[in-house]
């Protein structure tokens, strides 16, 4: 072979490209490489959550809304992150601790595809997760993520008294309000159950007694406006608990 006829075949083989080519190439390649970083960082380090308005009081009250209303930010990696495409969950480093905010997923998951998820988180990625092609809820009207904070531990007996939790634990003989338990000064909104204009659905505010088993928690919302319903009051375990929140960073900055 001639070196003429080599260097035609390395020149066929090399085509030059020109500057809009290389800027489409590069743009994808990026594109690629940030959707990659933001499905490692999604599932195992970090993830936004937008707080549902029935996370405020009834009265929409600035001075009593939650401490967390807004978006938050939380992390799965203690509680073992779900990869739902694979249907696999990581084992949990460690379990909640009482008193602390965490993301629960409430309601079933709706049985989809694999694609029809790949094409969700796509969609969440370009839109800033806005859109979605596929419902993910069960029931749309219905968020399926939660901000709930652990009230009730394994070997814990509480009952539900005027909206607020009292708390025997494995080392008391008589029950104790709930933030005495849990020593830390958080808001809680609790209906004036003499006010006739509180949307409380008719609820008592009470509940009685129930005991925790091993693994099995108690959640409740800071707001107790609709904490009485039936749906809040049973345990819940690690399969529902999602993340740890870590703070708020909108509309205020704060570490919760």
């Amino acid at each position: 072979m001639s070196k003429r006829t080599r260097a035609l075949r390395y020149y066929r083989s090399y085509k030059p490209q020109g500057p809009i080519k290389k800027s489409i190439r590069f743009f994808i390649k990026l594109v690629v490489v940030v959707f990659l970083l933001y499905m490692l960082v999604g599932t195992f380090l970090f993830n936004s959550y937008q707080i549902a308005p029935s996370h405020f009081s009834s009265t929409q009250d600035s001075e009593k809304q939650t401490v967390y209303a807004g978006r938050v930010l939380a992390t799965p990696i203690l509680y073992g992150p779900k990869m739902r495409i694979i249907n696999y969950r990581v084992p949990a480093i460690r379990t909640p601790k009482r008193g602390g905010l965490v993301v629960t997923e409430t309601g079933t998951f709706s049985d989809m595809k694999w694609y029809t998820l790949a094409l969700n988180t796509l969609a969440k990625f370009f839109t800033f997760n806005n859109f979605i092609f596929f419902e993910e809820n069960e029931f749309s009207h219905v968020s399926r993520f939660q901000i709930m904070r652990v009230v009730g531990m394994p070997g814990d007996e509480l009952k539900l008294d005027n909206y607020r939790l009292k708390v025997k634990t494995p080392t008391s003989n008589y029950f104790i309000d709930e933030q005495e338990v849990i020593q830390s000064d958080y808001t809680l909104i609790v209906p004036s159950l003499n006010s006739p204009s509180q949307d409380t659905q008719g609820l008592s505010g009470n509940h009685p007694a129930i005991a925790l088993s091993e693994g099995e928690y108690l959640l409740a919302p800071d707001d107790r406006s609709h904490f009485a319903l039936s749906k809040y009051w049973r345990p819940t375990t690690m399969r529902d608990i999602i993340s740890k929140v870590l703070l708020v960073y909108w509309p205020r900055f704060q570490f919760l």
